[in-house]
């Protein structure tokens, strides 16, 4: 399940107007930088002495964070800051690659940062490939569905633990899982997360009306 990350992105949710602050300025970028590399190796050298063994701590995943919004100074800006950017794009992944050099499995996760900045970086030439409705449908359950396969994974296990021998667990992902994972995840979203980001605009725009 998900609760370790929830707990870790409302964390960041409280950081974020702080950090925005940082993306300003091309110093206070390298600054938060470099804090975000350090607070990642440091963390990842003591994270039994931090008793954070579970990453659901601010500083042991703030680079990622930090990279999200370097690469988005990235898309919005040219010549010699764009290339800087890049460059720190570039060397946070390889400090997300450093800290869990020492697992092939785990180090993935230093693969889908890669894959996702040069995505990004190159978004307009790939608008015409993934502007469709199956990404966007994909794209609206994302993290419904992140926030409820763990469910319907168990159920697959049940179900195989109890029809085993008898036709193979992919299969029974496939009728079970994948169906009732994307459509639970298009209900929560469709009747949780966009009317709580209704409501967020309502606030938004009735806040700066006050104003």
């Amino acid at each position: 399940m998900g609760d370790w990350s929830i707990g870790l992105e409302m964390q960041f949710y409280l950081l974020a107007p702080i950090l925005v602050l940082f993306l300003l300025r091309w110093w206070a970028v390298l600054i938060l930088t470099l804090t975000a590399i350090y607070s990642c190796v440091f963390s990842s050298q003591n994270f039994f002495t931090l008793s954070f063994i579970e990453p659901s701590f601010i500083v042991i995943k703030l680079h990622i964070f930090v990279l999200g919004g370097i690469t988005y100074l990235a898309i919005r800006n040219n010549g010699i800051y764009k290339t800087f950017l890049v460059c720190l794009s570039l060397l946070l992944v390889y400090v997300q690659y450093w800290v869990q050099r020492n697992g092939f499995l785990s180090n993935n996760s230093s693969v889908y940062l890669l894959l996702s900045v040069v995505l990004v970086l190159f978004h307009k030439n790939l608008n015409s490939i993934f502007d469709n409705f199956i990404v966007r449908f994909l794209s609206q359950i994302s993290y419904p569905l992140y926030l409820i396969h763990g469910v319907f994974l168990a159920l697959s296990g049940l179900v195989y633990m109890r029809v085993e021998h008898h036709i193979s667990l992919l299969l029974v992902m496939g009728v079970v899982t994948l169906p009732l994972s994307i459509f639970s995840a298009w209900l929560i979203s469709i009747t949780i997360e966009k009317k709580g980001i209704e409501l967020a605009r309502k606030d938004i725009f009735a806040f700066k009306m006050e104003r």
